[in-house]
């Protein structure tokens, strides 16, 4: 007996082809139930449902050109993702409803792929990472010492609340 064994546990694994290149990240929600994934590439975004079969239920697109994906966060009821990349961008997107998300139809991309539901810009491109802090805010903490904190609804309109710096630049503190 090695201290893992339940009669509750399941031990089949599951494998998952989430994309073609390397994973960028990966995030699970609350319950474990949906898994979220980003290619190297970080144009696409997927969901997958961790029960069963584990198959794709939405997939979303980031945009065209590559990008670095810092960070992804389901919100608490799972309702909602965001993403962070290299690009300053924060990324909302609704899992439950994905129609609420924009379509993004791309020129060398045939067919229609939905893109985020809000995104917002933060400071110069920084490496931050994301969280939601309730069920209509946003919060995002980067490197250069920077806090924002983002409110948003679900039909796309999203303003920031609150900024604040963090770091100031003259504590001796390096990276």
């Amino acid at each position: 007996m090695n201290g893992f064994e339940n009669d509750d546990m399941s031990y089949n694994p599951r494998i998952i082809q989430a994309h073609r290149s390397e994973l960028a990240s990966i995030a699970l929600n609350f319950t474990g139930s949906l898994l979220a994934t980003a290619s190297k590439r970080g144009t696409l975004i997927r969901i997958f449902l961790t029960t069963g079969l584990c198959e794709k239920i939405v997939e979303f697109r980031r945009g065209s050109d590559t990008a670095d994906i810092y960070s992804l966060a389901f919100s608490f009821d799972s309702s909602f993702l965001c993403v962070s990349s290299d690009k300053g961008t924060m990324h909302i997107y609704g899992i439950r409803d994905s129609k609420s998300n924009r379509m993004v139809a791309l020129p060398h991309v045939l067919n229609e792929a939905y893109g985020d539901l809000c995104n917002f810009k933060v400071d110069n491109e920084w490496a931050c990472i994301c969280a939601f802090s309730d069920p209509n805010h946003v919060v995002t903490a980067s490197v250069n010492g920077t806090f924002h904190k983002h409110i948003f609804t679900s039909d796309g309109k999203c303003n920031r609340e609150e900024y604040e710096l963090y770091l100031d630049g003259i504590d001796g503190c390096e990276f």
